[in-house]
């Protein structure tokens, strides 16, 4: 709750906030972000790899999300590694909310193996004209129409360049085989980087 008061304090500047490793549930999610819907100085927030007791499950992202949609919004870079309760509603209304939003460059979901295809397709939706620049789905649950869902949709993106798919067991062959059909027959992209390697190594 005292943070999130600071983070609505109009004398506030603060631009980066690390909350790595903590037990932030739903109710602490909604404090947070009551702050942030009044703070327009935040560029970096990461929330990566909370305790499993205190996992914000998706009824706080779905708190979240208005965020991300809030014309005062300043947010640049978004980490949300290893949330894995984020939950089908719970990336949804982040995609929902990502599509009218005009500063996020950088999202990194690795780990969100909660998220299942209705998810997948309904995050894709507000991919096509966000502002962002690269998305990590390190170790996803995405599927073969989930991934072509989402390859299709950032690679009409003009302002998209790079995608990191990383240990995406659960697409096969047939599934990579229509993503770079799609790429190949678009007349024109802005993806310059395009990270599928089984395993990561870094």
């Amino acid at each position: 709750m005292a943070l999130g008061v600071l983070l609505g304090n109009p004398a506030t500047s603060l631009q980066c906030l690390l909350l790595d490793w903590n037990e932030f549930d739903d109710k602490g999610m909604e404090e947070l972000t009551g702050g942030l819907m009044n703070n327009d100085t935040l560029k970096v927030l990461s929330l990566k790899y909370p305790h499993c007791l205190g996992c914000t499950t998706s009824i706080g992202w779905q708190t979240f999300a208005p965020y991300l949609s809030n014309p005062r919004c300043s947010m640049e870079t978004l980490d949300l590694s290893g949330n894995e309760k984020i939950g089908d509603d719970g990336i949804s209304s982040i995609g929902k909310a990502m599509g009218v939003n005009t500063t996020l460059k950088w999202l990194d979901l690795y780990g969100s193996k909660s998220v299942t295809s209705i998810g997948w397709h309904a995050f894709s939706t507000g991919l096509k004209i966000l502002a962002i620049e690269e998305l990590q789905l390190y170790q996803c649950s995405i599927g073969d129409e989930s991934a072509f869902a989402i390859v299709s949709a950032l690679a009409e993106n003009p302002s998209f360049t790079s995608l990191h798919m990383n240990s995406s067991k659960t697409i096969t062959s047939a599934g990579w085989v229509w993503c770079f059909q799609w790429l190949l027959d678009l007349k024109k992209t802005s993806l310059k980087t395009l990270s599928l390697p089984w395993k990561q190594y870094y």
